[in-house]
């Protein structure tokens, strides 16, 4: 079952262990179980759990211009 954290990544530092920011809103949406076909390649299933958890590229969002 796929699970977003949104506001991981501002609250928390690369390994997940130590506050960046205090008091950062964090929240959690469970998603849809996926139905993943173990006979896919390695590739596409990441990139089915990728999409299902948000952190596939085209959820990134886009660079500011400066």
């Amino acid at each position: 079952m796929p699970v977003v954290i949104n506001g991981f990544w501002r609250a928390f530092n690369k390994k997940g262990l130590k506050f960046k920011k205090k008091g950062t809103l964090l929240s959690v949406t469970f998603k849809e179980p996926l139905d993943i076909n173990y006979n896919d390649s390695n590739e596409i299933i990441l990139e089915q759990i990728m999409d299902a958890i948000e952190q596939s590229k085209k959820f990134m969002p886009f660079p500011k211009n400066t």
